[in-house]
Order: C-alpha cells, then structure tokens, then sequence
C-alpha cells in the first residue's frame, strides 16, 4: 500500500493495507464478516439507524481485533430537538436521534 502526504510524497508502507466497502450495517458482505480489523471507519452513517445502535455496535464489535479502533464522525440531536429535526427526521425516515449523552453510553455498552 502507498501512503501519500503533501509535504513528503509517497511513504511505502508494506504492512499497511485498507479497503473500502459500501453495505447495510445489517447486511455486510462475506469480504468484510469473515475478517477482522484493526481500525473500522465510519463517516456520518450511524444516524440513520441510532434506533439500532446496540446491534450495529455489537456488529463492530466482533469485527475489531482486541484493542481495535472505532473511527466514526456522526450527526446528534442537542437537548432540545428542534422543529428543522424534526423534518429531517421525517424526511429521511429516523426513529430516532440520540443525543451525545445517549450515543456515549452506547458506546459504553
């Protein structure tokens, strides 16, 4: 694999090897479900199915090797959920949005 950086240009780095996949968090490809990760990450997907953050966690869970990271970058509700929430639930068909407090202690679980 062939990291790259501005400053410096290429760094080869022999042991370094990454792969990307598309898929349903409940639907994940045999290519991924018979590995296992030292890094998993997710950009602004989770929201779309915090109604099932227990099973998506416990997902990622048996995917990471001991000591394996979670990466993740994901949108959540402030204290008070306001009406343009609102809407953007309705229109995108969430249960649910959690709040900071409430994806913490998932990721507790």
């Amino acid at each position: 694999a062939v990291v790259s950086t501005q400053s410096t240009g290429e760094i080869k780095k022999q042991d370094l090897q990454a792969a990307f996949y598309a898929a349903s968090y409940f639907d994940l490809p045999d290519a991924v479900t018979t590995q296992s990760y030292t890094h998993v990450v997710m950009q602004t997907s989770l929201f779309y199915a915090h109604h099932r953050i227990d099973e998506i966690l416990a997902t990622i869970s048996k995917l990471l090797r001991p000591g394996g990271i979670l990466v993740t970058t994901d949108m959540l509700r402030g204290s008070r959920e306001s009406e343009d929430i609102q809407k953007f639930m309705k229109m995108n068909s969430m249960r649910e949005m959690l709040t900071l407090d409430e994806m913490k202690a998932a990721l507790s679980r």
